[in-house]
């Protein structure tokens, strides 16, 4: 348990021992040694899927793909990479493809 200061919630992580119970290995688990520097973000971004992914369904729609930047940045050649890039199926079969980025006021390319 990551405890970032006492009135936020407690972030939990996978530990070694963790990762070894579940039978995995250092190249199929990684196991963080502190939290992200740009963990607000992230989970803003986690947020946003998890609404989309509750939500979609009341429209008769859902999430049928998401790629989260660090999915996205191997083998990208482009400068700018958005936070996430998803997909929504709807009722009648079509996808319609996003691109998410979420800003939180901080200067970026």
């Amino acid at each position: 348990v990551w405890v970032r200061c006492l009135e936020s919630e407690n972030i939990y992580s996978l530990s070694a021992a963790g990762r070894s119970a579940l039978g995995r290995t250092r190249e199929e688990v990684h196991v963080p040694r502190g939290l992200d520097r740009d963990l607000d973000h992230t989970l803003a971004i986690n947020d946003v899927r998890t609404v989309l992914a509750t939500t979609l369904p009341e429209l008769d729609a859902e999430l049928a793909s998401w790629q989260s930047d660090w999915d996205l940045r191997p083998g990208r050649s482009a400068r700018i990479v958005p936070d996430a890039f998803f997909s929504v199926r709807w009722c009648d079969g079509r996808e319609t493809p996003f691109s998410l980025e979420l800003d939180r006021n901080m200067r970026s390319a």
